[in-house]
């Protein structure tokens, strides 16, 4: 009978593949690696993500509902349209911010283009 997965180990998955991918890029990033940085097995990641392209899929689900989360919280449903935009588009600047902090601190810039590798 096969162990019941844990949460925890999942998570763990998600941010190695965050700073594996931020260091690397998307097809450079070897699932060895996030393995070795998750401290799991390799073979436990594909317990959790059948294939890479599945692993990607979840990141960006979860980074995508963390956007959604901090452009809601406190969202003003009353205010003018103009105010709701004002408020959506700087919790969107916070987002980026501290996205681009958290990947400069796994060895990485972001830009426009998308993520690059510090020389």
């Amino acid at each position: 009978m096969a162990r019941p997965r844990s949460e925890d180990k999942r998570n763990a998955i998600l941010d190695a593949a965050t700073h594996v991918f931020a260091e690397r890029g998307l097809t450079a990033a070897p699932t060895s690696e996030i393995s070795k940085q998750a401290v799991v097995a390799e073979g436990t990641l594909f317990t959790y993500f059948k294939t890479k392209d599945d692993l990607i899929n979840a990141l960006y689900r979860e980074i995508k509902l963390e956007l959604a989360d901090a452009m809601m919280s406190g969202f003003p449903a009353q205010a003018e349209s103009s105010h709701q935009v004002a408020t959506r588009m700087g919790r969107l600047r916070e987002l980026g911010h501290r996205k681009s902090q958290a990947a400069q601190g796994a060895g990485a810039t972001t830009g426009l283009g998308g993520t690059h590798r510090r020389v």
